[in-house]
C-alpha cells in the first residue's frame, strides 16, 4: 500500500492524526481541563487509535464492496471458482491487516507529537485484536446492505462519527454497551492490561458476535442478490 499508493496511505494517517489534534486542542482551549500529564493523555491517544482502527476498517471494507458494486466488477465474483462471500471476507481480512498497521503508525506519530513514550504497548495490541474483528464484521454488515440497497454512503459517515464521542466518553461500568456497540470490548481490554484468561475470553465474545453477524449478513446478501438479480439493477 505504501509503495503503490503512498499519498493515499499517508493521507489516512495525517487526516486521522489531525482529527485527534483538533478535537484535543479544541477541548483543552474550551474547557481548560484536558489531561496535563502523560498517563491520561496516553490513554486518550490509545482510545482514539482504537476508534480510528474501527472506523477505518469499517469504511474501507464497505467502500470496497460499494465500488465493486457500482463498477460492475462484483459480478465477476458471482462467476468465479470460489464462493463470492468467501472472496469478500478474505479481502476484508486483508483490509483489516492494513488498517491495523496504519493504526500503529498513527499511535507512534501522536506519541511523537505529544512526546509520549508509552502509547504503543502490549495492552494496545490486545485491544486492537478485539477491535479489528468487530470492524471486519461491521464492514461486512454494511457491505451486505450495499449489495441489497445500493448506495448507503450517508449512513456510513453517520456511524463513523457517532462512534467517536461514544469511544471518548465510554464508561466501563455500563457493561451492556459492550454487547450493543462494536469495538467497545477493546476499551475494556485496554483498561485491563493484566486480564486473566477467563476475562479475556469474555471480552472476546462481543467481537466474535459482530464478526459472525458480518459473515452471515454477507452470505445472505450474496445469495439474495444472485437470486433476485439485484446487482444488475444498479
Amino acid at each position: 500500500m505504501l509503495v503503490r499508493y503512498p499519498i493515499g496511505t499517508l493521507a489516512n494517517v495525517a487526516i486521522l492524526s489531525l482529527i485527534f489534534v483538533g478535537v484535543f486542542e479544541t477541548a483543552r482551549g474550551m474547557f481548560d481541563d484536558a489531561p496535563s500529564d502523560d498517563a491520561p493523555l496516553s490513554g486518550l491517544v490509545q482510545t482514539f487509535v482504537l476508534w480510528s482502527a474501527l472506523i477505518t476498517g469499517f469504511s474501507s471494507i464497505t467502500g470496497s464492496i460499494r465500488d465493486d458494486t457500482r463498477s460492475g466488477l462484483i459480478e465477476i465474483l458471482w462467476m468465479g471458482r470460489f464462493p463470492a462471500a468467501v472472496v469478500l471476507v478474505m479481502r476484508a481480512v486483508i483490509s483489516s491487516v492494513v488498517v491495523t498497521v496504519i493504526s500503529i503508525v498513527i499511535a507512534l506519530f501522536l506519541s511523537l507529537v505529544y512526546q509520549l513514550g508509552d502509547v504503543v504497548t502490549p495492552a494496545l495490541f490486545k485491544a486492537l485484536g478485539l477491535v479489528v474483528p468487530a470492524a471486519l464484521g461491521l464492514g461486512l454488515i454494511f457491505g451486505a446492505f450495499v449489495i441489497v440497497f445500493k448506495d448507503i454512503g450517508p449512513s456510513v459517515n453517520l456511524v463513523q462519527f457517532l462512534l467517536l464521542p461514544v469511544f471518548m466518553a465510554y464508561d466501563s461500568s455500563s457493561a451492556i454497551w459492550v454487547w450493543l456497540l462494536p469495538g467497545l470490548s477493546g476499551l475494556d481490554a485496554l483498561a485491563c492490561a493484566s486480564c486473566d484468561t477467563p476475562r479475556w475470553l469474555m471480552l472476546s465474545l462481543p467481537s466474535a458476535i459482530w464478526l459472525l453477524a458480518g459473515l452471515m449478513a454477507c452470505a445472505v446478501a450474496v445469495r439474495l442478490s444472485k437470486k433476485r438479480g439485484l446487482v444488475y439493477e444498479y
